[in-house]
């Protein structure tokens, strides 16, 4: 079965490095790691469109989001480093008039649950039947976190569908090694990285735009899937 269009998500979650002072006793990635941000691209495969602002629906086919998850626990300075994403950014009291979620309005960011619920709304209203059609991401981890922290919290599975590791089709059609990221392989294909790095919904939009670059031109050293 052929699809037109893709989900294409990039998560970003709560982290520490093995020597940081605020990192809470006992932690580790596999059981405490939670998903603080979802980022959301939905493309349309065969225009090779995608989509900067849901304002822009009128001149772009399809959307984007960024979808904050609260967590249960803490955020470090490693984090937000990285991120840019703060406790303050998930404390309801940050929102004097609360925040417009998805076909509702909430305190501040709503814990992974109901995250997981905008997200469905979203792709909802655009079409995008979550749990049939393909979604993907940059490496596998994505995926990994989604069935790890969803098994945890007692949560549905949110995809029905096969995961597309997009780092894994790059490498395939263009003969790379597995060690570098996506700002490389986007400068490998003179491709500007756009937005904030570590950011889920700037992430998630470049690795859509080296998508529709791999599957709509033919460039050195990549094979044309047609």
């Amino acid at each position: 079965m052929q699809f037109s269009k893709m989900l294409v998500i990039d998560l970003e979650c709560t982290c520490f490095r093995g020597d940081d002072e605020d990192k809470p006793r006992g932690w580790t990635a596999e059981k405490d790691q939670e998903i603080i941000e979802i980022g959301a691209v939905i493309v349309d495969l065969a225009k090779r469109e995608v989509c900067h602002t849901m304002l822009e629906k009128a001149v772009w086919n399809l959307a984007e989001a960024s979808i904050l998850a609260r967590p249960d626990g803490p955020i470090g300075k490693f984090c937000t480093e990285l991120t840019t994403l703060t406790p303050e950014h998930f404390d309801p009291a940050s929102y004097e008039n609360g925040i417009s979620g998805y076909g509702t309005i909430r305190p501040g960011p709503p814990p992974l649950v109901d995250a997981l619920a905008d997200l469905k709304f979203f792709c909802k209203q655009w079409k995008f039947d979550i749990r049939s059609m393909p979604w993907g991401s940059w490496g596998d981890y994505d995926r990994v976190q989604f069935y790890r922290e969803c098994a945890r919290k007692g949560l549905e599975y949110p995809f029905g569908r096969a995961h597309y590791n997009i780092k894994g089709l790059y490498s395939m059609l263009t003969a790379q090694g597995k060690g570098y990221g996506l700002a490389k392989a986007l400068e490998q294909q003179g491709l500007p990285f756009e937005g904030t790095h570590h950011r889920g919904v700037d992430d998630a939009r470049n690795t859509a735009k080296l998508l529709l670059h791999c599957l709509g031109r033919s460039v050195p050293g990549l094979l044309t899937v047609k």
